[in-house]
């Protein structure tokens, strides 16, 4: 065999028993539910690149990427349930999930891109769960709400349901600010969250939209004017409000995750995927 063949296929074959090394070395803590487009992760920051499709395990310390128009769900033992947009780069930090202790410690880390996240389960007291991205820490019990990384200078949050603490990333920069269902904070590098904004039925719609959470028209015509500060997003519907059909935020969640052991299959959602994403 040449010599310079046989160097490039030992190359590959040590590059893919290392990347399969370290994904056989830990649990997966979570499954793609659905995608669209390409989707990638790696485990460490000199690590290889993987494609992810539907059913794919993801692991802690994974960084998860999107390209140009791609979208993927992601379902997590703790029943969190995190929709990421086009162009998105975030990083599992960490989830330690302990149901018989009613007990987790959630950290992930949008580093630039949009993402919708579903923290739909409460849990012990000393249980925590926060978003950081690089100007912002949203800290979370059970709610829904969306982050937009527009730069390394500016964070938006967008909230959907229940409420979530915003800081500053900074812990010298003070101020907190509570977030709450039809508002939005913005959080500028080097300074405290703004004051909650709020934000209409048809600013949200659009708002999805440019962020690729959904595709244009998933509204199905209807929509309302006005601030709606106070309703919540998460139980709105297409077709003109809150009546029937499927939800354009929330994706229904799973029984109660396991123990330990291996990760089950990911409940399907009983309808089309949320947020104009596709199989």
């Amino acid at each position: 065999m040449n010599k310079n063949i046989l160097t490039m296929v030992l190359i590959t074959v040590l590059m893919f028993t290392g990347v399969a090394g370290a994904l056989f070395s830990q649990e997966a803590i979570g499954k793609v539910v659905s995608l669209q487009g390409s989707v990638e992760a790696k485990l460490d920051e000199d690590g290889a690149w993987r494609a992810l499709s539907k059913k794919s395990d993801v692991y802690e310390k994974d960084t998860i990427k999107t390209g140009e128009d791609s979208k993927v769900v992601l379902f997590f033992i703790d029943e969190t349930n995190v929709s990421i947009g086009p162009e998105t780069t975030i990083k599992i930090e960490k989830l330690i999930y302990s149901p018989a202790q009613n007990h987790r410690e959630g950290k992930m880390n949008v580093v630039m891109g949009k993402a919708r996240f579903n923290v739909g389960k409460l849990f012990s007291k000393d249980s925590s769960f926060e978003v950081r991205t690089p100007t912002a820490v949203a800290g979370v019990k059970g709610t829904s709400f969306i982050v937009n990384v527009t730069s390394e200078q500016l964070t938006q949050l967008l909230g959907l349901s229940g409420v979530v603490t915003v800081t500053s990333i900074s812990p010298e920069i003070g101020g907190e600010m509570l977030l709450t269902s039809g508002f939005i904070i913005s959080v500028e590098d080097g300074a405290p969250p703004g004051d909650p904004i709020p934000i209409s039925f048809d600013e949200l719609l659009d708002f999805l939209q440019n962020l690729g959470l959904i595709n244009g028209g998933d509204d199905g015509g209807g929509g309302g004017t006005g601030n709606v500060g106070g309703n919540n997003f998460g139980d709105l519907r297409p077709g003109g409000g809150t009546g029937g059909g499927q939800g354009i935020i929330n994706q229904p969640l799973g029984g109660n995750p396991p123990a330990g052991g291996p990760l089950p299959e990911p409940p399907e959602p009983p309808y089309e995927p949320p947020n104009g994403i596709e199989d």
